[in-house]
């Protein structure tokens, strides 16, 4: 990720998407928004919902609704 790109998220943000990145390396498809949310210790998934909204509007993930997994990196974190 770009310093730029960096500095356009906010520190929960950015622990999302460096999550995604590792699971999806990992496993070899993303992480439900339940595992997010536990993985953030988030009680409810609004919160992940919301955040990977954030993520999906600034051009980080691309989302298809309506289908489980189904989140694309577009901006993969620096390792």
């Amino acid at each position: 990720m770009s310093a730029s790109a960096a500095t356009q998220l906010s520190d929960s943000q950015a622990e999302v998407l460096t999550y995604v990145h590792e699971y999806v390396r990992e496993h070899g498809y993303a992480p439900t928004v339940r595992e997010g949310s536990a993985f953030m210790g988030w009680a409810s998934t609004n919160a992940a919902h919301e955040c990977l909204a954030v993520l999906a509007s600034r051009g980080f993930v691309e989302r298809t609704h309506g289908r489980a997994r189904a989140l694309r990196l577009i901006v993969s974190p620096a390792a």
